[in-house]
């Protein structure tokens, strides 16, 4: 077997970053500059409210969900980054939702968060395109599969129990 030179190791590592690069930010969904206009009057409208009412849409059962979920919304970057931390407890039928400035990969982690959440990442379309469960405390950071403008947190088993699936949307009623 003949043995590889540095600079071929030097390629190859080169190479393999390149590609890691070019597939994460690959996504097929470009959204028009009307769609981001509307994604920008919902956002402004929903900052101008302190919670929001969400419902959930199953297109292809042509089915919502009967239960409403009451969502603090985090608009600003304080909020944001304060989240859920420090929270003992959250009502059932209780979660936060973030709207981001921008249409991209976004991360969470539950440092001192002591509840164990779920948390759906949202495209503009309001289509859930990410699903993902985060435990206590937990300082490993938790990104979006795909890019999204909204993430929703939940209790833990809210998805399950509610039957919530990737490719379902949410509503925002109020």
């Amino acid at each position: 077997m003949k043995k590889l030179k540095p600079w071929h190791l030097i390629s190859i590592f080169l190479g393999l970053i390149i590609l890691s690069v070019i597939w994460k930010n690959k996504d097929p969904i470009e959204y028009t500059e009307q769609q981001m206009a509307q994604y920008q009057s919902l956002k402004e409208n929903y900052c101008s409210k302190q919670i929001s009412e969400i419902i959930f849409i199953d297109i292809q059962k042509q089915e919502s969900s009967k239960e409403k979920l009451i969502a603090v919304n985090a608009c600003t970057q304080e909020m944001q980054q304060q989240g859920l931390m420090f929270q003992k407890s959250m009502p059932k039928d209780k979660g936060m939702l973030f709207a981001f400035d921008k249409y991209d990969y976004v991360d969470f982690w539950m440092k001192d968060t002591y509840i164990p959440l779920d948390i759906l990442f949202i495209d503009p379309s309001m289509k859930i395109v990410d699903i993902q469960s985060m435990k206590p405390l937990d300082l490993k950071t938790v990104e979006s599969r795909k890019r999204a403008k909204y993430a929703l947190e939940v209790n833990a088993g809210y998805v399950e129990k509610h039957q919530i699936k990737v490719g379902m949307y949410i509503n925002i009623i109020n």
